[in-house]
């Protein structure tokens, strides 16, 4: 926590000269528009909230360009170049949504001139936000522009949400399935992962329960993580893998619970998302050993790792590894070398007696 609490206090002093400014046109459905200088007036204020949001810990604003109602621009995917980090537009569709009862989508794609493409965002209508009638629906506007608008940057390739709920199907112990909805008693949701719970790339409005009356309280639910926000003011925009540490050599450290010490002799067994098993090893006299991250990372299928270990004697425990984890450990702790620390529980007597301590499955 103290690392996140020193990161976010010097992200909020932010000199005038390190502001980068981005223009934003919105292409609206003229369906949507009765009359264009509301129109305006009313999308002026959602970029108002998306620079409030900004302005909490990150160096980037945004200007209003140009409200339009002709045909939104061709576009392609160029999801893999290195785009610029400063001086690109940001393009945003409006189409009208398909549906009475609420608005919804967004996607996000990059031109290959580095403009940043947010298109899909299918609306009921455009608000103004002090209308406390409209909030429910404009929370759910306002959470897509922002949630978009960090992947423009190139945070959140993956998506934090995807990581939300996982069960664990490969039949070995320890459980690590993962829901959010546990918060903050699940092993991997828990007080560590607070940060993220208001940054809108997780859509926390429908995973977290809580109360938002009026644009001041949705203001003040919104805000990106750590992570997020070091993504945007560092400029990682279309370059994904100088973003993690060193992915062939990702330590694990394991310890006795009670003193520290280390556990030569510790089988560490690495399962895949899909709960394949990727690797088995073993710790050296230090208590480690490593393993390499094959897959490109930044894919929903390919994010996770759950890491378990089994020693006689001790209950099995193990933890689970997502690319955001890597993500901070280079970003935010500035390592190039990943190592995680696994402290293993021995048996009380009563359970060695039992024979407990033994996974059920067979390995």
């Amino acid at each position: 926590m103290k690392k996140i609490l020193v990161f976010l206090l010097s992200a909020q002093i932010v000199q005038a000269s390190e502001i980068k400014l981005h223009r934003m046109t919105f292409y609206v459905d003229p369906y949507l528009v009765t009359d264009h200088a509301v129109a305006q007036a009313r999308l002026q204020k959602y970029v108002d909230d998306l620079n409030f949001i900004l302005e909490k810990n990150t160096n980037r604003r945004l200007l209003l360009d140009h409200v339009k109602t002709e045909a939104f621009p061709a576009h392609g995917f160029y999801g893999g170049g290195v785009f610029p980090q400063e001086d690109f537009d940001i393009l945003v569709q409006v189409r009208a949504s398909q549906v009475w009862w609420t608005s919804y989508g967004g996607n996000v794609s990059f031109n290959e001139d580095g403009s940043g493409i947010m298109y899909n965002h299918c609306w009921l209508g455009i608000y103004d936000p002090d209308d406390v009638s409209i909030c429910s629906d404009y929370t759910i506007q306002l959470e897509y522009l922002a949630h978009e608008l960090a992947h423009v940057f190139g945070a959140g390739i993956g998506e934090y949400y995807s990581h939300a709920h996982i069960d664990d199907k490969t039949g070995s112990l320890p459980d690590l399935s993962m829901n959010i909805s546990n918060y903050p008693n699940d092993p991997y949701w828990n007080i560590s992962k607070s940060p993220y719970l208001k940054d809108p790339l997780l859509n926390p409005s429908q995973l977290i329960q809580r109360e938002i009356k009026n644009r001041a309280d949705l203001l003040e639910a919104m805000e990106y993580s750590p992570l997020t926000a070091a993504i945007l003011n560092s400029g990682c925009r279309g370059v994904y893998l100088p973003t993690v540490p060193d992915l062939s050599c990702i330590t694990i450290k394991v310890v006795d619970a009670r003193n520290g010490m280390p556990m030569p002799g510790s089988a560490v067994r690495i399962w895949s998302r899909s709960s394949a098993l990727d690797d088995v090893v073993v710790t050296d006299n230090l208590g480690t050993t490593s393993f390499s991250w094959k897959e490109f990372p930044f894919m929903d299928i390919f994010g996770l790792k759950m890491v378990k270990v089994s020693k006689g004697g001790y209950r099995p425990a193990g933890i689970c590894i997502s690319v955001f984890d890597l993500q901070e450990i280079k970003l935010l702790d500035g390592k190039d070398k990943a190592e995680f620390i696994i402290p293993l529980v021995p048996y009380i007597r009563d359970e060695i007696r039992k024979k407990e301590f033994l996974p059920t499955k067979k390995w």
